[in-house]
């Protein structure tokens, strides 16, 4: 199958055009042709199609090959340029390969064409494909110089340590005006001192190929001394002349500030909310003077007990929350029954049962963020069932009830009420003990008895 080939052929002999293309042709090509014989025409041509390739005569009536070579030239077009002639001499050929002719052929040794034309669209097409993947390179970087420059964050190039590229967002967050200033020079100067053991030791991790975390916080260092935090990610490349770090580096002293402007508030509406805990005590302790306090202590037993059992701190916090307003629900009793010194009957005893519930009545729309309300509603259940207001038993009490169960009896007893005076505090322990595991949590019980055994507790 031939080859279709556009031919420019600079000729003012039809006769020695008709012998270049039958040539050419018996050589595999299909040739399509225009003939030129003057600048002017050649120029259109040029202008007007694409052409494969470029056959010129040496002399002709107008002009020369070496002027159609120049006018060649000046399209900034390449293509393959090959003079034939009848007669050249060596001199002149050299003189048209210095030109920048790719070959000359005399016409009696036409053999030569063909393979000629071959290699001369080989290497054409080999050196568009080069311009091509140059031009993609260079695009390329033009595209990475772009997104460098322009990135809102600091980007830093660095190898061995030393900065060998970084952006204007680098330099402005770190207060140079020019790339000059840093190029060369240890990146670790822009990292606080407190804060470079660290980075040294990432870089070194880093050069030895170890995958170590990539995004880390630090404090960077400003030309005029000022310290401010910064994110740095670091990823690791190879270049042709070794292994290289880039830096994406983030001024992060808004989102610090933002942080602590969030911290402030966390304090103060927790702060508000302490207050609105002790507000709800303090309700409960106004209706029932004789319990003054109570709420307080059972609250500090609870929280010895879960501590020596490990509990963690905002599992401690739940607890003590709910042990400082447990009798929230004794503020529904009337005063005379709360204060009453003796026995109560049936139905006061009733009343004063039903405080677990009406403390969970009260507090169960209040968004704790823990079940304050169920627990306030569990203190007063036993681990056999026979606690109220809702007989559970064992594993249906939460734990924080069952620790404020243990608690409460224990503050309770030891204390004086209206109806009894205080009794020992070794009495209530007795109860606890005595009762482990039938009416208390066993476990919530030794942890009771050996902090007052061991010292380590007292209401005061």
């Amino acid at each position: 199958m031939s080859t279709p080939l556009r031919l420019l052929l600079v000729e003012d002999s039809e006769e020695d055009a008709l012998l270049l293309i039958r040539e050419i042709t018996r050589g595999g090509f299909d040739v399509r042709n225009e003939r030129v014989e003057t600048p002017e025409v050649m120029a259109d041509a040029l202008i007007n199609e694409n052409w494969d390739l470029i056959i010129s005569d040496y002399i002709l009536p107008r002009f020369s090959g070496l002027d159609a070579l120049k006018l060649f030239q000046q399209k900034g077009i390449d293509l393959p340029f090959i003079i034939v002639s009848g007669k050249i001499g060596e001199d002149i050929a050299v003189r048209a390969m210095k030109a920048g002719a790719h070959d000359y052929i005399l016409k009696n040794n036409l053999s030569r064409l063909v393979p000629a034309i071959n290699r001369e669209l080989r290497e054409a097409a080999m050196r568009r494909e080069r311009k091509r993947a140059e031009e993609a390179v260079r695009q390329s970087e033009e595209r990475f110089r772009s997104l460098f420059e322009n990135a809102p964050m600091g980007i830093v190039i660095e190898r061995h340590g030393c900065i060998i590229l970084a952006n204007q967002a680098y330099l402005h967050m770190f207060g140079h005006e020019k790339e000059s200033e840093i190029r060369h020079k240890p990146s670790i100067n822009h990292i606080a001192p407190e804060c470079r053991q660290e980075a040294e030791e990432r870089l070194r991790r880093r050069e030895m190929g170890d995958t170590s975390p990539r995004l880390y916080e630090a404090l960077g260092l400003k030309k005029d001394g000022t310290v401010f935090p910064v994110y740095v990610e670091v990823a690791r490349f190879d270049l042709q002349d070794g292994p290289a770090s880039v830096a994406f580096v983030s001024d992060i002293t808004e989102l610090k500030q933002s942080e602590e402007r969030l911290r402030q508030s966390y304090l103060e509406l927790a702060s508000s909310f302490d207050q609105t805990v002790k507000a709800l005590a303090s309700i409960t302790e106004m209706r029932d003077p004789y319990t003054a306090g109570h709420q307080v202590r059972v609250s500090k037993l609870a929280c010895g007990i879960a501590a020596g059992m490990g509990l963690s701190e905002d599992w401690i916090k739940t607890i003590r929350m709910a042990a400082s307003i447990h009798d929230i629900g004794k503020t529904t009793i009337p005063a005379e029954i709360l204060n009453k010194p003796g026995s109560l009957n049936s139905i006061e005893m009733s009343l004063v049962q039903n405080h677990a519930y009406s403390g969970y009545e009260i507090l169960k729309n209040i968004n704790f963020g823990d079940p304050i309300a169920e627990i306030v509603w569990q203190h007063h259940e036993r681990m056999n069932g026979s606690g109220y207001p809702r007989g559970l038993s064992g594993d249906e009490i939460l734990l924080d009830a069952r620790i404020l169960a243990v608690a409460d009896v224990v503050e309770t007893m030891s204390s004086h009420r209206p109806y009894r005076p205080a009794l020992m505090l070794e009495q209530a322990l007795d109860e606890i003990r005595q009762k482990k595991g039938i009416l208390y949590d066993g476990d919530v019980v030794d942890i009771c008895l050996r902090l007052f055994e061991g010292g380590d507790f007292s209401f005061i």
